[in-house]
């Protein structure tokens, strides 16, 4: 039985008749009011009573921050251990974190797209400043950095509304580059290198709902896409934005790589190198939408031009390296599937 027709019952019981209508309208404010209460527009998790009024029961100040009820806002505070700080975070790393969210293929009432990240790393930048005065130090458990070291670094205003994201010096963490919680994270500085971003985006990633992907994701989930014509040297920081249909690896077409669901799709991946392992190993040669060599004929030391290594109709290899040629299964999109409404921030 619902609470509010537990409360109706008991007092008719203690009033009488008289006070059926009396405890009925009770019941009714009690069920418009509450959902009214969390009602959230945009789905960040943020309730459109506390963006509105400007201000959360704690007194954190949300319109000084720049929260808007119509568009979805991020807020994470970076906490620092004592061997990292700011100066160890590269701008272009922050600014690469920024750009991910702003470019989101998310809608939101106010008819954007986009997450407006509000990000405290104690460091103004020449894009914008990232500095909102609450970051915070703290001491890293030895030999191995552990979550719970920066558990009391929020302020209590903060709390219900900026993810905590605890940087440690590279030395301090044992085994991983990053780990998440259901509402903070933990990563490696990165000695100032903007693979920071990288890691950071991964994290989030875990907490918002998604886990590792496959080899084919294309997305920091699934170990990265690397922009076609850099030799792997520019990452995409970013969750996958379009499907990405199976692959047959007994009938695969050399004259055409990976393929999405839409036009749209392909023009994306096509910015992309296409991954496959080749004898075990994993290579990045070609365009991911083709032409690409997918038995690798080419192999381990193949000449250009790469035209002369695509061959005709189809070929069979196993792509995926998983000892077998089957169906590599379809990869559906991961932003559609980005949870933002989780861990403290739920109201």
């Amino acid at each position: 039985m619902r609470n509010v027709d537990r409360l109706r019952l008991q007092l008719c019981r203690r009033l009488g008749r008289s006070a059926i209508a009396i405890v009925a309208a009770i019941a009714t404010v009690l069920l418009v009011q509450a959902p009214a209460l969390a009602k959230d527009s945009d789905k960040d998790g943020i309730p459109d009573r506390w963006e509105k009024r400007g201000k959360t029961p704690q007194g954190l100040n949300l319109k000084k921050l720049g929260a808007k009820w119509k568009h979805k806002d991020l807020f994470i505070e970076l906490a620092y251990s004592t061997k990292s700080g700011p100066d160890k975070i590269s701008c272009a790393a922050l600014d690469a974190l920024y750009d991910a969210w702003r470019g989101a293929p998310l809608t939101n009432p106010s008819g954007r797209t986009g997450v407006r990240l509000h990000l405290d790393a104690d460091k103004t930048c020449p894009s914008r400043s990232y500095d909102l005065n609450g970051v915070s130090r703290f001491t890293a458990s030895t030999p191995c950095a552990s979550p719970l070291d920066s558990a009391n670094a929020v302020a209590q205003k903060r709390l219900r509304i900026f993810h905590l994201g605890a940087v440690v010096d590279d030395s301090e963490l044992c085994g991983v580059e990053g780990q998440a919680t259901t509402s903070d994270f933990l990563v490696k500085d990165q000695a100032g290198s903007t693979f920071f971003s990288y890691v950071v985006m991964h994290e989030l990633g875990h907490m918002f709902g998604l886990d590792h992907g496959p080899f084919n994701g294309f997305s920091v989930m699934s170990g990265g896409a690397y922009e076609f014509g850099t030799g792997g040297a520019n990452v995409n920081v970013d969750f996958l934005r379009y499907p990405v249909q199976a692959l047959n690896e007994a009938a695969l077409d050399e004259n055409v790589g990976y393929q999405s669901t839409s036009a749209a799709g392909n023009t994306w991946l096509s910015r992309w190198y296409g991954p496959q392992f080749c004898n075990g190993s994993l290579r990045l040669i070609g365009r991911a939408t083709g032409p690409l060599d997918w038995n690798c004929s080419g192999a381990e030391f193949w000449m250009p031009p790469y035209s002369q290594w695509i061959d005709p109709g189809t070929v069979s290899y196993d792509v995926n390296g998983d000892g077998s040629i089957g169906i590599v299964p379809a990869v559906p999109d991961e932003w559609s599937r980005v949870n933002l409404k989780v861990g403290r921030l739920n109201p």
